[in-house]
């Protein structure tokens, strides 16, 4: 059975690191997604029904995808660190070794005998501290938490990028969830910040999306444009939030990157 981790659990992780070099472009632009893995299942229904060939075959697909259109960072949500189904592939190091990343920093907000799970930040750039947190469980799901990770840009700029995933099922949960993350931000050094991730609602007044945007004082790219991240119903779960130090250029859907969800993908540029 899973172990339900310590609610408000946050603890340090030591990013992963592949063959590839950190990348040595040199411009204040960077360039970002955010896409719930779905545990690699690609379009399929269930992640429990197929063997580990058949989830590196959909890392792999999903791999050349994202070197057709690189990123310098990417955001992962249900990415498995460990399953005893697939061989204990590890997920988001598997994708960050086929799609040129440098680094991955993975947390694992659900952990069992030889299966865990969680968000994941996969970096070019040089990744200089992360931090695993685990929401507090809700009934009936499974927990939430994010991945924080301070990086350095391409011009030596510090920054702080998180991936997230809320609960699917209780705005209340989700509403705890978001003060506990404000909370976090707010008690580490000031950094530039990118939050990106599965958010699990729609932007709404006084709504999670809302809160964050204010409390935090972050951009959301046009909130009430009509971009479907969750085609099956029809919704805009996922999403990209940037502080002040930084200007959306692009933001779109990555329509080849898909599981239940598609991808969000955008470029920045620090001003």
């Amino acid at each position: 059975m899973p172990k339900w981790l310590q609610a408000g659990e946050t603890k340090k992780i030591s990013p992963l690191s592949t063959k590839h070099n950190f990348c040595d472009q040199r411009k204040d632009i960077l360039r970002l997604s955010t896409f719930n893995l779905a545990h690699g299942r690609g379009r399929s229904l269930s992640h429990f029904t197929l063997g580990r060939k058949k989830i590196e075959a959909n890392l792999i697909a999903t791999a050349q995808q994202i070197q057709a259109s690189p990123v310098d960072l990417l955001a992962l949500q249900e990415a498995e660190a460990e399953m005893t189904w697939h061989k204990n592939l590890h997920q988001s190091q598997f994708l960050a070794e086929q799609a040129g990343f440098s680094q991955v920093a993975q947390g694992e907000h659900v952990r069992g005998k030889r299966y865990s799970y969680g968000t994941a930040v996969l970096s070019k750039l040089k990744i200089v501290h992360s931090e695993s947190h685990v929401f507090p469980r809700s009934k009936l799901t499974f927990p939430k938490g994010f991945v924080s990770a301070e990086v350095i840009s391409h011009c030596q700029k510090h920054f702080r990028v998180i991936s997230l995933h809320l609960d699917f099922l209780h705005e209340k949960t989700r509403q705890r969830q978001i003060q506990m993350l404000c909370n976090y931000i707010q008690n580490q050094a000031p950094l530039p910040l990118i939050i990106m991730g599965d958010f699990n609602c729609q932007y709404r007044k006084n709504g999670v999306l809302e809160r964050l945007a204010q409390e935090l004082n972050l951009q959301v790219w046009n909130p009430q444009e009509k971009i479907v991240s969750f085609p099956k119903l029809g919704l805009r779960l996922d999403w990209i939030l940037i502080s002040q130090e930084m200007r959306f250029n692009s933001y779109e859907l990555w329509d080849d990157l898909a599981s239940d969800h598609l991808a969000v993908r955008a470029e920045l540029e620090f001003i």
